[in-house]
């Protein structure tokens, strides 16, 4: 129990960590401005997340290849296999960042409605931030694979002490553009 409880916990507390990430950015931009702005960012999160739909499922089929791969000490084709699956949801995921970018204000009217359609600036830079997680997001299951979850969960907790000091300095000047 304890060499299960010592990788379970590390995992757990890291996904607590990136779950606090994305609700970290609505209670400091409720707390700093209005609910419209926190209606705004609300609003377009989840079509910035559909940039790591491509990853999701790419990491549902790379997490138990790669550990196959890591307890037959088979290190030099799981960095090849990594490179390819991130070249392929990079290639994927390129069609739908390239929407969020190019044609932010039409798609959020198309899909959600004109009222939200300020939040345009909004969704492009979620956009470029989700295209970036899901092009580099094979490192943390890669992370996983590895055992390596001790330093996983260090890079988690300082990407959220780091979200939270960006937040704080940003939000309160910029706004949900700064969120």
């Amino acid at each position: 129990y304890r060499r299960l409880f010592r990788f379970c916990m590390p995992v757990f507390a890291a996904d607590m960590a990136s779950a606090l990430r994305l609700v970290l950015v609505f209670v400091v931009l409720e707390h700093f401005h209005n609910l419209t702005n926190v209606a705004e960012y609300r609003a377009v999160m989840p079509i910035a997340r559909l940039n790591s739909v491509v990853l999701m499922n790419f990491s549902l089929l790379f997490l138990p290849m790669a550990s196959r791969l890591f307890a037959q000490k088979n290190t030099a084709l799981l960095g090849e296999m990594q490179s390819h699956v991130a070249l392929w949801v990079t290639v994927l995921s390129f069609p739908v960042f390239a929407a969020c970018i190019s044609l932010s204000e039409p798609l959020i009217v198309l899909l959600i409605g004109e009222r939200y359609s300020s939040a345009a600036p909004i969704l492009a830079i979620l956009a470029v931030g989700y295209f970036f997680q899901a092009a580099l997001g094979l490192n943390r299951q890669t992370l996983r694979a590895l055992g390596k979850v001790r330093v996983l969960l260090y890079i988690e907790i300082i990407a959220t002490i780091t979200a939270l000091i960006a937040a704080l300095m940003l939000v309160p000047r910029f706004g949900a553009i700064g969120g």
